[in-house]
This record gives structure tokens, sequence and C-alpha cells, in this order.
């Protein structure tokens, strides 16, 4: 894989030295970006002394925006540059979300920067889900209390998990032959959102994971009245100083649409996941070394006009403490969907999730019944 990353840069290299290289016209950036706001309640939840929903709201707003700076400009030598910013449109830590440039033709794709990694690039869930807010797979605005207080290892739960996520990396896309298309990354040392001016390599063993290899496809074909997208992808560290086990994300799923209806699945399979979520997971929980889990989904949709709904479910088991440590999440969400007109909808779910603790530890299970609405905007 190393050798094909390396062959496609050398093949960008010689395409600047074709002819002239210079553009008639300079980037010029543009504006683009989204908008979504929504609020929920939840029903139901578990909320005696010392369970998770205890001394919790029964509803809150959420916020969630982005602001898009991207533009493009091609050269004489028929070469195409771009550039994207992301940046956040709320109070976060970290203001800046995806990051990159691109340099594309007829040899494919080259991106350098901050990005999801190839892998992730081409993961394909199941088409259950038509909000952007709500949803039983990663959803943007998750209402329900199974996350917090370290009880669960995610707020969310989906199929798109991969190793990095959003990191600097370098990541070739091939042009599309009949259908298929597939992507490689490669990232030296993860964590690794540094910033010049750089001083020097990182130091051995900081950060712990280096090597990181990523690689995704996807199959999409209309067939007279019935579509066809098929993907998936893996990643992998190479060399992980802080444990010999290193760790590694599988992932594929598949959607056939006919007429207004969409049906499909997905699942994944995430080892050594304490790797790269930490010891401690985004949510508190402690996680032993040498942790999996695995995720499947399925789920369907149906649009007519302006109108769209959908139902889907999710399944997760997650080693915590060891290996016979199985813990299991459950997300069902029916949602919906009105376009109000070109990039504006109202949007609206029900869900349920379900939270089992293997150990049986009191007060440690979780279910709760939620329900949400909010609208989305892009631009």
């Amino acid at each position: 894989m190393k050798h094909l990353l390396l062959g496609t840069t050398a093949l960008v290299a010689a395409g600047f030295m074709v002819g002239e290289a210079y553009a008639a016209d300079p980037i010029k950036l543009g504006i683009g970006g989204y908008a979504r706001g929504a609020g929920g309640v939840v029903l139901g939840d578990d909320d005696s002394l010392g369970e998770s929903g205890a001394g919790r709201t029964n509803g809150r707003f959420r916020w969630d925006a982005e602001v898009h700076f991207k533009g493009e400009t091609t050269l004489d030598n028929g070469i195409t540059v771009g550039a994207r910013i992301e940046l956040e449109g709320q109070n976060a830590g970290d203001q800046i979300d995806e990051a990159f440039v691109d340099f594309s033709g007829g040899f494919g794709e080259v991106r350098f920067g901050q990005f999801n990694e190839a892998a992730l690039q081409f993961c394909v869930g199941d088409p259950g889900n038509v909000t952007a807010n709500f949803g039983a797979n990663s959803p943007n605005e998750a209402f329900s209390n199974e996350g917090v207080n370290g009880l669960a290892p995610v707020t969310s739960l989906g199929t798109c998990y991969g190793v990095v996520g959003d990191d600097l990396n370098l990541t070739y896309f091939s042009p599309v032959f009949g259908g298929f298309q597939f992507g490689v990354s490669y990232q030296p040392n993860a964590p690794d959102q540094d910033t010049g001016p750089g001083g020097g390599t990182f130091a051995k063993g900081t950060p712990a994971q280096r090597d990181i290899f990523s690689a995704g496809a996807t199959f999409s074909r209309d067939f007279d009245n019935v579509s066809l997208l098929v993907g998936g992808g893996a990643s992998f560290v190479g060399k992980d100083d802080s444990d010999p086990n290193e760790a590694t994300f599988y992932q594929a799923g598949f959607q056939v649409g006919f007429g207004g209806f969409s049906v499909g699945a997905a699942g994944s399979v995430g080892n050594d996941y304490q790797d790269s979520w930490g010891s401690t997971t985004p949510t508190g929980l402690v996680v032993a070394t040498n942790s999996d889990y695995w995720t499947a989904q399925v789920g369907g949709s149906y649009t007519f006009e302006a109108w769209s709904v959908g139902l889907e479910w999710t399944h997760g088991e997650f080693e915590i403490a060891s290996s016979s440590d199985e813990d299991t999440v459950d997300h069902i969400a029916l949602t919906g969907s009105y376009a109000l007109g070109p990039g504006i909808a109202i949007e609206g779910a029900a869900s349920y999730v379900d939270y089992n603790d293997d150990d049986n530890v009191e007060n440690a299970e979780y279910n709760a019944f939620t329900l949400a609405t909010g609208f989305a905007i892009s631009f």
C-alpha cells in the first residue's frame, strides 16, 4: 500500500511538469455550510438514585453549525487544485473541523490535510435515517442519557468509527471505473493535528500509534429501476508503543433502492478500540486493554414528493472490563423530514434506547424513550 501511495505521488508530480502549470485564475474561496437546531425530551427515563438519568433534566435544545470556505481552480495542464476549511459555528474547544487541499485530474485525487481516513470516506450505513439531526446510526443529536456518568462507552451508536477520524493524513482517491472507486490513506502518527513551524519529528513513543493505513471502496450502479450501493473499508495501526496488539477497524454495508423505497444493512468490528479512544472513553467509562466491539444495523426509508420517513435499528456489543464482559446497546429510531425548499427541512424523531450491563451492576442498566423535532439548513 505504501508503494501505491508513493507511486500516486510521483504521478501527480509528473503531471505538474507537463506543460505550463499556471492557472488562468487564482483560487477564490466560496462559502457554504449548514445550520441545525433541535429540541428533545426524554420519556420513561431510568432516573432513580444512582441511575444514569438521576438528577438530569427532561429535555434540552441542541445546536450545530459549520461554515465551509471552499474553492478551486484548474491549471493550464488540466490539474484542478482545491482547498476547503470547515469552521465550527458554535463555542467549542476546537474551532476548525476539517481542513485540506486536493489535486485532481484524470489520475484521480490526492488530498492532504485534516479529514477522515479512507475507510470512513467510503463507509456505507443503512438508509433508515432520513434526517441530519437524529437517527440510530451515530446521530448528531442524541437526547438520551445512556452515555453520561461513565455508564455506556458511546453516546451514539453506529458503524462508522474508524481508528483515527479527523486527523492529518495523505489520501489518494481513484477515478470511478464503471461505478467502482477506492481510496487509500497513510498517516505517520496519531493523533497528529500539529501546525507549523515545526520542531522536528516526534519523539519515539509519542504519540504511541504510528504508521496508520486505511483503505475503502464503493460500488454504485443503477439497474433499470433498482439502484445498488455497496461499500466498506478497513484501518490498521502498524505500530503501537503502548500496546503490542494494535487497533484495527473493519466496516461494510449496502443499500438497495427501488421506487421511493430504500433498504439496507451495515456492520463494523473494532479490535483494541481503547487504543484509539483511550482507556477512558469519551463518556468517561474505563475500558480494559485489548477490548473489542462490534455493531450492526438494518433500516429502510420511503420518500414521496417532499416527505421522507425512515426506520432503523442498531445493535452494539462492547467489551468493557474484560473479554467476558460484553455490554450491549440498542437504538431504535423512527425519523421523518419534510423539505420546505432546496436545502431546508423540518425534521422529527421518536426513538428508544436500551443499555444492558453484562455484570448486572446495580443501577448500571438504562432505557428511555425520546421525542425530538428540529430543522436542518444547508447553504
